[in-house]
């Protein structure tokens, strides 16, 4: 059901218990969104999955590297 195609109330609170779920699961990062987008152009990055991976990549080696593993 899309929200133009509902006008009752329980509808209306689907929607927004819907939506109150996914405003939980965003990340927000508008302060550091700046350096965000920077490490996108210095890194080349083409998109979040890629972002992602880069991110977890250097996690990993930073927490092997100061636990003297590998």
């Amino acid at each position: 059901v899309t929200r133009a195609a509902c006008n009752d109330l329980s509808c209306v609170c689907s929607q927004k218990k819907v939506d109150s779920v996914r405003s939980h699961t965003r990340v927000k990062i508008s302060a550091a969104s700046e350096r965000w987008w920077k490490l996108w152009e210095l890194r080349g990055l083409k998109s979040d999955a890629i972002a992602n991976k880069f991110l977890l990549d250097r996690y990993d080696k930073i927490v092997l590297f100061l636990i003297g593993c590998c």
